[in-house]
C-alpha cells in the first residue's frame, strides 16, 4: 500500500556545542529537537459502530453521523441533534404508526398545486383522532372517538358528539324536554340521538305518558313554592291531575236554559217535571208534573232549563301530537 503524501514538515533545532555521546543518546537527542508541523490543523476521531467509552475525539458513528464528547455528561452526545429529537409531527397522507413519540399528525390530501390539509389529528388512547370537525353520513361515524368528540351527521343534518358512551346532540342537557313532529317514533329518535320518549327509557313514568305539560311551581315535595295569580293553582313538580273524560255532580254542573218546544209556556221548575206521553195514562209520582210530548215516544225534542251550582265547564283547546322527548 502506497503512502499519501502530505503536506506536513518537518523542523529540528540545532544539537549543543560539542555534543558528544552514543549513537542511541545521539538519536534521541535529534528526537528530542524534532517536530512536525502542517499549515491547517490535524484532528483525529474514531469511526465505527460501538461508542467509545473515553474521549477519543468525535467519533463517526457508522460512517454516517459525528458525535462529540461532552464533559457535562461524560459521554457522546450527536453533533446532529435530529438524532435526539423526535419529530415533532407528521405531514403526510397516510395513517402514521401509533407506536411513536409524535403527537400531531397534519392529513394532507391531493398533490402539487392542489396539495392541502384536510385535517389535524391528535394521538389520544393509542389512536389519531382528528381535533377539527370532522362530517360524514351516520354509517360514517368514527368507531374510535375520545369523550366529547364531535362530529357532523349529513344523514340526519346533526351535530353530535360521543358523550358518556353514545352519541348524542351536542344541543341540551340531560333532562331537558322538546316535541319533534316526526310521523314516527323510530324517526324521531333517528333524528335525535342521545334522547328517548318521555315516559319510557330512564324516565320510565306510564302515568305521564301522553299528558299535556304545565309549568310546576313547587318542588315534588311542595317546598320552595311560587306565587300564581288568583285562580291559577300552583302544582309540584311531577303531579299529574285532570283526565280526557269526566263525570260532573250536579252541584258541579253549569247553568243552562231549557225549554219546552210542543208546550206553548215555560215549564215550572219549582216541581219535578216528567215530560212523558200523557196519552198512554202514565200515572205519575207525587210532586211531578205532567207535560204532554205531543204523542211523541220521548222527549228529545223538548227543551229545559237547569239550574246547577257549578262553574262552566272550560273547552279544551285543538291539540295537535308531537312526540315529546327527554334527553338522556
Amino acid at each position: 500500500m502506497a503512502n499519501t503524501l502530505t503536506k506536513l514538515v518537518i523542523s529540528g533545532t540545532p544539537l549543543p556545542p560539542g555534543f558528544k555521546g552514543t549513537p542511541q543518546q545521539f538519536f534521541e537527542t535529534m528526537l528530542a529537537r524534532m517536530k512536525i508541523s502542517a499549515p491547517f490543523g490535524i484532528v483525529t476521531f474514531v469511526s465505527g459502530s460501538n461508542k467509545p467509552t473515553s474521549n477519543q475525539g468525535p467519533w463517526l458513528k457508522d460512517g454516517t453521523q459525528w458525535w462529540v464528547w461532552d464533559d457535562d455528561e461524560s459521554d457522546y452526545v450527536p453533533l446532529d441533534i435530529s438524532a435526539s429529537v423526535t419529530a415533532p409531527y407528521f405531514i403526510q397522507e397516510a395513517e402514521p404508526t401509533t407506536d411513536t413519540d409524535t403527537l400531531v399528525w397534519f392529513k394532507t390530501n391531493g398533490t402539487g398545486a392542489d396539495l392541502k390539509i384536510e385535517n389535524i389529528y391528535v394521538l389520544l388512547a393509542n389512536a389519531w383522532v382528528p381535533i377539527l370537525l370532522t362530517t360524514g353520513t351516520t354509517a360514517q361515524r368514527p368507531t374510535v372517538r375520545p369523550d366529547f368528540f364531535r362530529y357532523y351527521d349529513t344523514t340526519i343534518s346533526a351535530l353530535i358528539w360521543w358523550e358518556r358512551g353514545a352519541w348524542r346532540t351536542v344541543d341540551g342537557v340531560k333532562g331537558d324536554l322538546k316535541y319533534v313532529s316526526a310521523l314516527s317514533r323510530a324517526s324521531a329518535l333517528t333524528q335525535n340521538p342521545g334522547w328517548e320518549i318521555f315516559g319510557t327509557g330512564e324516565s320510565d313514568n306510564e302515568p305521564a305518558r301522553g299528558r299535556i305539560l304545565v309549568p310546576a311551581m313547587k318542588d315534588s315535595d311542595g317546598g320552595n313554592p311560587i306565587a300564581t295569580s288568583a285562580g291559577i293553582t300552583p302544582r309540584n313538580a311531577g303531579s299529574m291531575s285532570g283526565a280526557e273524560e269526566i263525570t260532573l255532580t250536579a252541584a258541579q254542573l253549569p247553568e243552562a236554559d231549557i225549554k219546552a218546544v210542543n208546550p206553548t209556556s215555560e215549564l215550572d221548575l219549582s216541581t219535578k217535571t216528567v215530560i212523558q206521553n200523557t196519552a198512554d195514562g202514565d200515572t205519575l209520582n207525587t210532586g211531578q208534573t205532567s207535560v204532554d210530548s205531543g204523542g211523541a215516544a220521548n222527549a228529545t225534542n223538548v227543551d229545559l232549563k237547569i239550574d246547577g251550582d257549578g262553574d262552566p265547564v272550560g273547552i279544551m283547546n285543538p291539540v295537535f301530537a308531537a312526540f315529546l322527548l327527554r334527553k338522556t
